[in-house]
């Protein structure tokens, strides 16, 4: 291991020891006690004083509701008129404008008739400070993977493209931001509420409005911990009972995001928020997401800390740099052609430097990596191109296809990279080459790039091994002993998961759920499933073809159960088996 991995991972092992062993103070509080002092922790918020026209700011308060399942929003808005005169919202719903109302220092602030909730403009210029006030309802679903508003009693949940709207002129422009959450309607003790810029509910930043749009904010019964210290600042905030303690799961993503840092040289990173939120979803339905300012993670109360959960996260945290300011391929609307680098790349970089930090076990890398592989050898999307593909990235197995893809690809290549120049010239390394380059020339590199690259590196088959392994996703390009000494690689015949009908697309219609997409041929028909039938429930293991599902079905009147393995296509390809070694050897 190099000197960088090697002070990466003693920080990683020192803050799994100790809750904030990051240095530095450390601040716990767990939901029902009593928050630790801070500003507006214990209290509602002082009256606060506009900022004056002559330098721009916002002053955003936001107030859920309990007993209503409302959300209202109030800013204050300063800066030179013509930069108030146009507000933009990203994501409105139908009837928002109507719930708005716009003041500034000379009284009521007439809209433009033609104005939309997503583009407003107002018939003069703003005087002084301008107000708006907004009220939003609730989303009915709070277990979506992103949520655009949700209020009950207890919680609130908040995306900022749904319910802030912003001067046009501040999009681009960092402004400072006095953001208040007033969580007084809500009924738990021990409530206390947060954004991704900070685990406060009285916090002070700066932003561009393009970023707090990007945001997410909540509250509700909460722990919350600090991590201060001169590798860096990283908070974390915890909303509702999960089965694992969020405590050492706050220090392990703040160290880890530590480490990341020393592995890719990044030492201006600025602060990090993970926001935890429990919820309804059922086990293994997490969702794991990059916000402004941090990561928010969302899981059902069951929810262990598992290894694939640590490796999304851990994806995540690098996506900051990988996919953030270092993106390789194109933008715009062909950007599902770099879903290989963004969701494949990263994943392999997290989960090797958790396993060479000793944070995953073997049997856990091996499992990770045998799905990369099921899914390249048996996905129905296997014989697409990454082009044909990329046209359709919300298509329902694109995206996990394209970074199996990328994965292996990457897991290849770092291996080649270290067999021919040594521990130091791993595909780290590279990474953190073009992460320079990246800045530098402040745009996305091309593909080219990377081959020009790997050809030094390598030789000239490079490009085509590329064009091989991501475009056409030509087999598995793992050597049977790229695992290192205590996984060997063997022959093994994967099957894919498959209940042989559309489950998400089936719970995403209103009742009567019909079965949507049901495979005549697939697991589900052979076992009885029919056109028409109606779902009542599913119970399965996901992605576990060989744990038998039990779905639940309404026809003509009568329920009817029905059994079977979810058992799709099958294809034989490379596995591992743990071998003899002991666990000291086994990073390679």
């Amino acid at each position: 291991m190099s000197g960088g991995r090697a002070a990466a991972a003693g920080l990683i092992v020192l803050a799994l020891g100790v809750l904030g062993a990051c240095g530095g103070a450390a601040a716990v509080t767990t939901p029902g006690a009593a928050p630790p002092a801070s500003p507006g922790a214990a209290a509602a918020p002082p009256p606060r004083t506009p900022q004056t026209a002559a330098l721009p700011g916002l002053d955003i308060t936001l107030r859920p509701d309990g007993a209503t399942g409302e959300l209202a929003v109030d800013l204050v808005v300063s800066g030179p008129a013509e930069a108030l005169s146009v507000l933009t919202l990203g994501e409105p719903g139908p009837a928002a404008l109507a719930r708005w109302t716009f003041r500034d220092d000379a009284g009521a602030l007439p809209v433009d008739p033609a104005s939309r909730a997503e583009r407003v403009r107002f018939t003069r210029p703003a005087v002084g400070a301008l107000r708006v006030h907004a009220l939003f309802p609730a989303h009915p679903d709070p277990t979506g993977d992103a949520a655009r508003i949700w209020v009950d009693p207890d919680r609130f949940e908040a995306r900022g493209e749904a319910m802030l709207p912003l001067p046009e002129a501040f999009l681009d422009t960092p402004v400072p931001v006095h953001l208040v959450v007033q969580t007084g309607s809500l009924g738990s003790a021990g409530t206390r509420a947060g954004s991704t810029f900070g685990a406060s509910s009285d916090h002070h930043f700066h932003a561009r409005g393009r970023d707090l749009a990007r945001a997410t904010f909540a509250g509700g019964p909460a722990g919350m911990a600090l991590f201060d210290a001169p590798e860096g600042h990283d908070e974390a905030l915890w909303i509702g009972y999960t089965s694992f303690d969020p405590r050492p799961i706050a220090a392990d993503v703040a160290s880890f995001r530590t480490a990341v840092r020393t592995v890719l040289g990044d030492a201006a990173a600025g602060p990090s928020t993970l926001l935890i939120v429990s919820d309804a979803r059922r086990q293994g339905a997490y969702h794991v997401e990059r916000r402004s300012g941090g990561l928010v993670l969302h899981v059902g109360a069951a929810e262990t800390w598992s290894a694939p959960l640590r490796i999304t996260v851990a994806t995540a945290v690098l996506q900051r740099w990988l996919g953030g300011e270092l993106w390789i391929g194109p933008e715009g609307e062909r950007r599902g052609e770099a879903v290989w680098f963004t969701e494949g790349v990263s994943r392999f970089v997290a989960r090797d430097l958790l396993f060479r930090f000793g944070l995953i076990t073997p049997d856990e890398l091996r499992a990770e990596v045998e799905g990369q592989t099921a899914t390249l050898l048996t996905s129905p999307l296997a014989e697409r191109t990454q082009t044909d593909l990329a046209k359709d990235p919300s298509r329902p197995g694109v995206v996990p296809l394209l970074a199996a893809r990328g994965a292996l690809y990457a897991a290849r290549v770092d291996a080649l990279l270290r067999a021919k120049a040594g521990e130091k010239a791993g595909l780290t390394a590279l990474l953190r080459e073009l992460l320079a380059e990246a800045r530098q020339k402040n745009a996305a590199l091309p593909v080219r790039r990377w081959t020009e690259l790997l050809t030094e590196r390598l030789g000239a088959d490079a490009e085509s091994a590329y064009q091989r392994f991501v475009e056409r996703g030509d087999g598995a390009p793992l050597p049977a002993d790229i695992l290192g000494p205590c996984l060997r690689g063997t022959k093994r015949t994967y099957a894919a998961f498959s209940l042989g009908f559309d489950l998400r697309g089936t719970l995403d219609r209103p009742d009567p759920r019909v079965l949507r997409g049901l495979d005549p041929k697939g697991p589900g028909a052979r076992a009885g499933l029919r056109e028409g039938d109606i779902l009542e429930s599913a119970r399965h293991e996901e992605g576990r073809a060989d744990v038998q599902a039990v779905v639940v079905v309404q026809r003509d009147g009568k329920e009817k159960t029905l059994r079977y393995l979810p058992v799709g296509k099958r294809a034989d390809g490379l596995g591992f088996v743990r071998t003899d070694v002991p666990a000291e050897r086994c990073v390679p």
